[in-house]
Parts: structure tokens; C-alpha cells; sequence
């Protein structure tokens, strides 16, 4: 987990050094499109070879995987790499850095960065925690068994990749947009909520996976885009933090949840959530 949170925050920051300013949002979402297949292959795949030849060989495969990651960096030419204001050489560099103390100027008093905060934290506690809250629906509430639990992640993530590449159509990402965005989401996640049958449950996953790929493409854009290149990894930073910093106490809280209500109860919270979300950034 310590890792992970290193590396998800370096794999967000590294995109501006890829791509420039230019084509900034459209890349942060993109990248959304890779961790929604991913969610997809991955898990089957891992069936696989679980069943074929057990945990341990499982995990010695997800090690060796990175071994195809190693050479990749190899392939990026560093002097076709736009660079950060502060790695071109400012001429008025801010009065902050001259000091060399780290400026905070974009995130206090920020009503961009703030709501992109809030709205990540609210959404990562009561929203997101789909692995636990889709599996138990299945199960409890609908009666599925393991077929029917895996159909639903596989279709809940191709609809992912269809609102990753959605979102990623947008040229221009801003605080803004997070308006269509999260209530897409809260509509796809009051739709799944209502669904009366396990049928109609799989019908509307997809949807569900759709509103999930667009607002993920595009808070993570829209994070990019609020503040100054130099500030991007701080800015993800605290991404991370909101997003993975939950996932202890949303898992408890969603587990509660669905013990004295449902599944479904979760999804109408969820839904509850993101529509809340959208007044606040209207605000």
C-alpha cells in the first residue's frame, strides 16, 4: 500500500512531463482508460491462473509483470520532454521561491483546489467502493452467484472505458466540469440502485461503469489543469490522499451499510453523494 500510494502519485505527475500543457486533460483521462481495462483483463486473468496453478504462482506472475514495466522509461527521449516553469528558468520567479520556502499560494484560499478536494474525499468515502458494494448486491440482495458477480465487474468496467473515452474527448477540463460529471454519475448510480431484478441489474452496469470512466477522467483532469505545472505533484499528492486515504474507513462504513440495509441502500447513498457534489461545485 505505502507503494502504491508513491506510485499512483508519480504515474499522474509524470503525464505533464510527457505531454505539455497542451494536451494535458485529454492524457489524465486517457489514463483513466488504461486502469479501467486493467480492472477488466486483470481480474480474469487472475482466475486463471488461480485455478490453474494457485495463489503463490499468482502472485510471482504479478511480479514478473513488472518486468515489462522496467524497459518502458528506457524509451522516453528526455530532451523532447516539455518542460516545468521552474525547470525552464522563470524570470520573475515567485517571491516564494526565491525564498526557498515551498509556495502554498494554490492551495489555501483556492476555491478551485478545494472543491476538486471535497469533492474527491466525499466521493472516495460514500461513493466509490464498488468492489465490496457490487459484489455484495449480487450475492445478498439478488441471490447470483459467481458467474453473475464476475459478469457484473466486466460489465461495470467496459462501460468504465467507454466514459474514459468520453471524458477524454474534452479538450478543455475545468472545475466546471465536474457539474456534468458528477451528476451523470449520480443518475447511473440511482439507476443501478432501482434496479428490481438481478437481469435488469446486469442491464444497467454498463451504465454504472459509463458514469464511473467520466467522472474519474475527469476530476483527474480537472485536478491536473487547477493549478501551476510545478504544483501538479503536490496537487495529486493530495488526490491520492482523499482517494486511497478512504478506502480503510469507506470499506467499514459501506460494510455497515449494507448489514443493516442493502447493496442497493449503498448505491442510493452513493447516489445521494454525487448529487450532492454537484450542487456544491454549482456553488
Amino acid at each position: 500500500g505505502t507503494v502504491q500510494a508513491f506510485e499512483r502519485v508519480a504515474a499522474q505527475t509524470i503525464i505533464f512531463e510527457l505531454v505539455g500543457e497542451a494536451g494535458l486533460s485529454q492524457a489524465a483521462s486517457i489514463s483513466t482508460i488504461a486502469l479501467a481495462a486493467a480492472r477488466s483483463v486483470g481480474p480474469a486473468l487472475a482466475g486463471l491462473a488461480f485455478q490453474g496453478f494457485g495463489a503463490a504462482v499468482c502472485i510471482l506472475i504479478n511480479a514478473g509483470a513488472y518486468l515489462l514495466v522496467f524497459p518502458s522509461p528506457r524509451l522516453i527521449r528526455p530532451a523532447t520532454l516539455p518542460l516545468r516553469p521552474s525547470e525552464a528558468g522563470d524570470a520573475d520567479p515567485p517571491a516564494a521561491a526565491q525564498s526557498g520556502r515551498p509556495a502554498s499560494a494554490p492551495f489555501r484560499r483556492n476555491r478551485n483546489v478545494n472543491t476538486l478536494l471535497a469533492v474527491n474525499g466525499m466521493v472516495s468515502l460514500l461513493a466509490m467502493n464498488f468492489g465490496l458494494v457490487l459484489t455484495s448486491t449480487v450475492d445478498l440482495s439478488y441471490g447470483g452467484d459467481a458467474a453473475a458477480i464476475g459478469a457484473v465487474h466486466a460489465l461495470d468496467t467496459l462501460g468504465g472505458v467507454v466514459g474514459g473515452i468520453l471524458a477524454a474527448r474534452r479538450r478543455v477540463v475545468t472545475v466546471r466540469s465536474l457539474v456534468p460529471a458528477t451528476t451523470l454519475f449520480a443518475a447511473t448510480l440511482a439507476l443501478t440502485a432501482a434496479a428490481p431484478t438481478l437481469t435488469l441489474f446486469l442491464v444497467f452496469a454498463p451504465l454504472l461503469g459509463v458514469g464511473i470512466g467520466y467522472y474519474q477522467g475527469i476530476i483527474s483532469a480537472a485536478a491536473q489543469q487547477a493549478v501551476p505545472p510545478q504544483f501538479i505533484g503536490r496537487m495529486m499528492s493530495w488526490m491520492t490522499l482523499g482517494g486511497y486515504g478512504m478506502v480503510p474507513f469507506r470499506a467499514l462504513l459501506m460494510g455497515w451499510v449494507i448489514d443493516a440495509g442493502s447493496g442497493r441502500v449503498s448505491l442510493a447513498l452513493a447516489a445521494a453523494t454525487a448529487l450532492a457534489c454537484t450542487v456544491l461545485v454549482r456553488l
